[in-house]
């Protein structure tokens, strides 16, 4: 969905690696990952995020993140998991306005 190779990205800013919009205003937005690194806690992705890939793509994503830490509670990382959702978000559009019409 990023469209690039690991080793491409390796020691990158993740804002580089993982670059996210807010789907209505356009803002840039940071990722649960960036989250969970900076606070030590798990992390969801803002509601409306879209993942835009290295050749322009937009996906719409839902995600999360959850620190992985070191035998005695330091925060090594984190790991990051989201899924598109795109489909499932134009779909739902669709049903709504379909229950609009027949409603009128």
């Amino acid at each position: 969905l990023v469209g690039r190779a690991t080793t491409n990205v390796h020691g990158r800013p993740l804002s580089e690696v993982l670059r996210l919009v807010d789907g209505r205003t356009r803002a840039a937005i940071d990722s649960a990952a960036a989250e969970t690194l900076r606070t030590g806690r798990e992390a969801r992705q803002a509601a409306e995020t879209v993942l835009v890939a290295k050749d322009g793509t937009e996906r719409l994503i839902e995600g999360n993140a959850a620190p992985i830490r070191t035998a005695d509670g330091r925060t090594l990382g984190a790991v990051c998991t989201f899924r598109e959702v795109t489909a499932r978000k134009q779909a739902g559009e669709s049903l709504r306005r379909s229950e609009e019409r027949l409603t009128r």
